[in-house]
């Protein structure tokens, strides 16, 4: 597939007559396979009165990233950061077109020096991840297989914790001053993502309450307090150390249903995923969670960084082919994600978002 307008009037008008995209996602997954390609769509949906999945007006762009398998690193110097910088790949592994495995071979062949530590469990099967990587590049990788926690915690935090923590304890015990904490289901794959990473951190890293930890916009909402996206996190080890410390979740329920009443404020004071490990974080940093707009703007501005996911290419290959998830052409959204631009506003002033604080309030917010 290509990016000509034909294909994108034809994809368009398949979409729309005959609610296709369940079949255009599984013939990307078939793209993949069969071509050793990172195939990945985005669609640019005009009327949001719909679904995803019931889509009438979209313009689709269409991606296809090819999986180079000679190193590029003995020219290109791409790792600024040399044996200093770690990337944790944490979760479970992701098997379908050996996912996992082929990031892991991709870090290794392209950026000299880099360490990686593979995060994962001892109930996931890695035998075949020597089949990937060669033999000369086996010594910069670490495999960890911990055994599941005991009690997974609300929406599984408690198995994000554990591989995340130990990945990074272990990158720290290698004395890597620097990490990349990455999930299993998603690839950086830039091949210029370590060098921008290092001009970031040159440029943002110094925040009023230390080192800022950089993030992605992928899954960073705007309107849910405290709610800056956990996938992809880089930074000064001993802070990725400081933000996985949380405790373990020890919460069998809520004491709410999930339904159309929901505001994003309710669902914050809930401290669920991002929102509970952020909160831990503020009170590492000595700020007391008051659940407010305002405080929540003021800990995207000073704590953390946000990037643009296209920055570094970053690919979520979890249930969809789709780039980015959450794409949003009105505004406000429920969906609407900070972007760096968005970031670098903040550092300015907070008035253009505070101006639109009832949302966090409001039911049915979409």
């Amino acid at each position: 597939m290509g990016r000509d307008w034909l294909s994108g009037v034809v994809f368009c008008r398949l979409v729309s007559a005959f609610d296709l995209l369940s079949k255009v996602e599984k013939l990307f997954s078939i793209i993949d396979k069969k071509h050793s390609l990172f195939a990945t769509y985005d669609l640019y949906i005009d009327d949001y009165t719909k679904t995803k999945n019931r889509i009438r007006n979209a313009y689709p762009i269409y991606t296809k990233r090819k999986l180079e398998k000679d190193s590029q690193s003995e020219v290109t110097k791409l790792n600024p950061f040399g044996p200093n910088l770690a990337v944790i790949v944490q979760g479970p592994i992701l098997h379908e077109n050996n996912f996992t495995f082929r990031s892991i071979q991709r870090y290794l062949n392209l950026y000299p020096d880099l360490k990686v530590i593979l995060s994962t469990w001892t109930t996931e099967d890695i035998s075949k991840l020597e089949d990937f990587i060669e033999t000369r590049l086996l010594e910069r990788l670490t495999v960890i297989q911990s055994v599941l926690p005991s009690h997974c915690g609300m929406l599984n935090i408690n198995y994000q914790i554990t591989s995340s923590r130990i990945g990074i304890e272990k990158a720290k015990e290698i004395g890597c001053e620097y990490s990349i904490k990455v999930r299993t289901d998603q690839m950086i794959f830039s091949s210029l993502a370590l060098r921008r990473l290092h001009t970031f951190f040159d440029q943002y890293s110094d925040g009023p309450q230390g080192k800022r930890i950089f993030a992605v916009s992928l899954n960073t909402f705007a309107f849910r307090l405290y709610g800056v996206s956990d996938m992809f996190q880089f930074g000064k080890t001993k802070d990725l150390l400081n933000f996985w410390s949380a405790p373990l979740d020890t919460r069998i329920s809520l004491d709410f249903s999930p339904g159309a009443d929901r505001t994003f404020r309710g669902d914050a004071e809930q401290n669920l995923a991002e929102v509970y490990l952020v909160t831990h974080y503020m009170r590492i940093k000595k700020i007391v969670p008051q659940f407010e707009f305002r405080q929540s703007l003021e800990v995207f501005r000073d704590l953390f960084c946000i990037i643009d996911m296209k920055s570094i290419e970053l690919i979520w290959k979890r249930h969809s082919n789709m780039g980015n998830k959450w794409l949003t052409g009105t505004f406000p959204s429920r969906y609407q994600e900070i972007t760096f631009p968005d970031w670098l506003e903040l550092q300015k002033s907070l008035d253009f978002l505070l101006a639109h604080e009832e949302y966090i309030n409001r039911e049915n917010f979409r």
